[in-house]
């Protein structure tokens, strides 16, 4: 352990830490694999570098600051094989890059670590075996009232960008880590191993938290109010991305209050038990080009999940199969207007909409009620697996009920109910009421999915701010 003669004298003899004699720097430097440096109360400039294997141990975040103005992270954590690198009870600061860049094919802990970020990547990992935090608040000071200074696209010299990269992690543990007040992504998890329990992303600006390529697991997750940008370059919000072959579980996740899309999901694959989608500006679940396999749904949403007071839909399927919906509410859906491709914008408020579907949907013991246009809107012909409904209910104040068109032939197997006064109006209309258009393409990572955290500009070895930024 490194806590030798020396350092005690200090702890006792200096409060602030930092200032009468005790040379952080140096202690790191003379630690070797296996040895913790203690570091008393007080405020240290960084850059610094924990070198691989040894423990830095502050008192508590609130009592231990590390502050870099550029030129490198604040706080570099070096891992190699052998004794895991470990940092707990540290408040980082950093103007310029990363304030905590972990480095290295080894393993990763921290703990009880609180970061204040006004440029750049909170905390960034590359190629990490395994990485545990646990109890991390990661803060990019952006807000509602600030976003509208912020002109797109956004160089991370000029804000915020990021609160967590990980990339190529092979096993990443979370714990009760909230992510708040970035310019670009809450979370970007590419091609990493994740499990993330508890915590809250929220009042980032565009994506909350994207999942591209990958193995995912959110529980207990809280994504909460995503904002647009809206200068310069038109920013979308959505709360959860899930993208590039990525394979995504949540249990409890709850997306809400956004300005924007709830989840938008597309060549992936995700299932969700207990989901609330609630409160977005725009549809709550959008699929699309995603299909699913014998075994494993492109989607999966099941145990008392709801989608509830979303604004144009609550479920979008369009141009994917695979779908499985069990014991799920889909609700309150408000008017938006949509791109429907050839109709133009048209104002949409469905439930649930399926178009142009490319393999089966199951929906089972659902109830579709209050949605401003219908419960439920099928476009385009039928696939050669089979669309099955059992034990739906679909009740008003609503336009519609349910509604074939454009060559969508109702199978006579269908169980499902819908109040009088909708299944009159089902009947009565002529024409159609047009489907919502793919999106040419959802967000993504771009380079530093294909070529890495470093490979792609967004920081250099030093955990510098590089010449990458957001699109």
């Amino acid at each position: 352990m490194k806590v030798g003669s020396t350092l005690a004298l200090v702890a006792l003899l200096s409060a602030c830490g930092g200032d009468d004699g005790f040379d952080l720097a140096a202690e790191l430097a003379a630690a070797s694999s296996g040895e913790t440096v203690q570091v008393p109360a007080g405020s240290y400039q960084g850059p610094l570098t924990v070198p691989a294997g040894v423990t830095l141990a502050g008192t508590a975040a609130a009592e231990v600051k590390i502050a870099a103005a550029g030129g490198a992270a604040a706080l570099t954590a070096e891992t190699a094989a052998g004794a895991p690198t470990e940092v707990e009870g540290i408040h980082l600061e950093s103007a310029s890059g990363a304030a905590l860049l972990v480095k290295g094919q080894g393993a990763f802990s921290g703990r009880r670590i609180v970061v204040d970020c006004s440029q750049g990547v909170g905390v960034a990992a590359e190629g990490t075996s395994t990485l545990e935090l646990v109890d991390v608040q990661l803060k990019g000071g952006i807000t509602e009232a600030t976003v509208k200074d912020l002109a797109y696209p956004l160089a991370a010299s000029q804000a915020p960008i990021i609160g967590l990269v990980l990339s190529k992690v092979q096993s990443a543990t979370l714990e009760r880590v909230d992510i708040s007040g970035f310019g670009g992504f809450g979370a970007a998890l590419a091609g990493s191993k994740v499990s993330w329990d508890g915590g809250a992303v929220s009042g980032n600006v565009g994506v909350g938290v994207i999942a591209e390529g990958g193995e995912v697991s959110l529980k207990g997750l809280a994504v909460k109010g995503t904002l647009r940008g809206e200068r310069g370059l038109a920013v979308l919000s959505y709360g959860v991305v899930v993208s590039g072959g990525a394979s995504v579980t949540t249990d409890g996740l709850e997306i809400s209050g956004g300005r924007g899309f709830g989840i938008a999901q597309q060549g992936s694959c995700a299932v969700h038990q207990g989901l609330l989608v609630r409160a977005n500006d725009d549809v709550g679940l959008w699929l699309q080009n995603a299909a699913g396999s014998a075994g494993a749904p492109a989607l999966a949403v099941r145990g008392g999940s709801k989608l509830h007071d979303n604004r144009g839909g609550g479920l979008f399927v369009l141009g994917s199969g695979g779908v499985e919906l069990e014991e799920v509410e889909v609700s309150s859906t408000t008017k938006k207007t949509v791109s429907a491709g050839t109709l133009g914008a048209v104002e949409m408020a469905d439930g649930i909409q399926l178009s142009g579907l490319t393999g089966g949907v199951t929906l089972e013991n659902l109830t579709v009620s209050g949605n401003a246009r219908v419960g439920i809107l099928l476009s385009g012909e039928p696939p050669l697996e089979k669309v099955a409904l059992s034990g739906v209910v679909i009740t008003g104040p609503g336009k519609y009920g349910l509604i074939p068109e454009n060559d969508f032939v109702p199978d006579a197997s269908w169980q499902f109910t819908r109040d009088a006064q909708l299944e009159q109006a089902d009947k009565g209309l002529s024409g159609t009421l047009g489907a919502a258009a793919p999106k040419a393409g959802l967000p993504d990572l771009g380079k530093l999915a294909q070529d890495g955290l470093l490979s792609s500009g967004l920081l250099d070895g030093k955990g510098a701010v590089g010449q990458g930024g957001l699109d």
